[in-house]
Formats: C-alpha cells, sequence, structure tokens
C-alpha cells in the first residue's frame, strides 16, 4: 500500500523521489562530474547506485517478467501501453524482488527502466502481433538461463562490492 511505502523522510539519502528531481539533476553540472552508471537514478536506501551485478539481475527479471507477459497476452505493443492488470504484476514482481523500486513517489523508476529497455527486447524477440518469433523456444527456458545478451549494452563501470539484497525498511 502507498502508506508503507518508504518516503523522503524515512529514507533522507534516497536523491530521487520525483522524476522532476532526477531531470533537475541531468540538467546540472554535477551529472559530468559524478559517475553513476548507466542507470543512475536506481539507488539503493544509503542513496549509493546499485551495483552492476544487481542492475544485471534486475534486467534479467524484467525480461522474465516481460515473458510472462507474453504467455498472458498482455504484452504491450509499447510500455506506454501496458494495461493495468500488467503494470500492478510488474510493480508487485519487481517491488518484492528489488525494493529499490519501492524508493520513489509512484512507480517512475520502474516505468524508466521498461520503457528504455522493453522495445528492443521486444524487437528482438516478439512478431508485430506480440506473439514469439522463435515459439519452438520456450520463454521459460529463453529466460531462466539468461540467454539473452541485453546486458552487455548496459554494462556499469562498477567496482562496488556486491551486496545481497537489502530490505528497504518502510
Amino acid at each position: 500500500s502507498q502508506q508503507s511505502r518508504p518516503t523522503r523522510t524515512s529514507h533522507p539519502k534516497v536523491q530521487f523521489w520525483l522524476r522532476s528531481d532526477y531531470d533537475t539533476w541531468l540538467d546540472s553540472a554535477t551529472v559530468s562530474r559524478i559517475k553513476r552508471g548507466t542507470a543512475p537514478y536506481l539507488e539503493e536506501e544509503d542513496g549509493t547506485c546499485i551495483t552492476n551485478a544487481t542492475l544485471k539481475s534486475i534486467r534479467r527479471r524484467c525480461r522474465a517478467a516481460w515473458a510472462e507477459l507474453v504467455v498472458k497476452k498482455l504484452a504491450p505493443p509499447t510500455w506506454a501501453r501496458l494495461c493495468a492488470s500488467g503494470q500492478t504484476m510488474m510493480r508487485s514482481v519487481m517491488e518484492t524482488e528489488f525494493p529499490v523500486f519501492r524508493l520513489d513517489t509512484d512507480g517512475w523508476k520502474l516505468t524508466l527502466l521498461c520503457t528504455t529497455d522493453y522495445p528492443n527486447w521486444r524487437k528482438r524477440h516478439l512478431d508485430r502481433d506480440g506473439s514469439w518469433k522463435n515459439p519452438d523456444k520456450t520463454a521459460a527456458k529463453h529466460e531462466a538461463m539468461g540467454d539473452d545478451d541485453d546486458d552487455s549494452m548496459h554494462s556499469l563501470a562498477d567496482t562496488k562490492p556486491i551486496p545481497s539484497r537489502a530490505t528497504v525498511k518502510s
């Protein structure tokens, strides 16, 4: 529920609660001096950027969830056209497994990641009607094996140690 979500007050080190906070940061001179990786808006409770390993895990889980949308006949032609039940499923899956997606006011961080990554995944794996291009290859096997190399396009120059998934305290 919205009441149990973390807030700016409960997590003051998180910088990007609103998309406008992130947009303002992008427009600032600070951006060129700070290295925050390819998804700088995704941050831990302490305000640090997520690690490369975490981002890779997030993207792998997104692909598996998108495959589930295909199976349920909910895969949209564009991310902006995802139906309400698809949005609910994605938020539930991703916020449970990756609490960093709870560190915003309205789900904009997950929306931005999916808006950025989903089009290439869809083009690569689905036909115009939203069906698998290669139906002989099962979606579950394909996604579970992580044989999609989309991660290589988004690697971070991040050398921080890989932490276990932290739980966001409400």
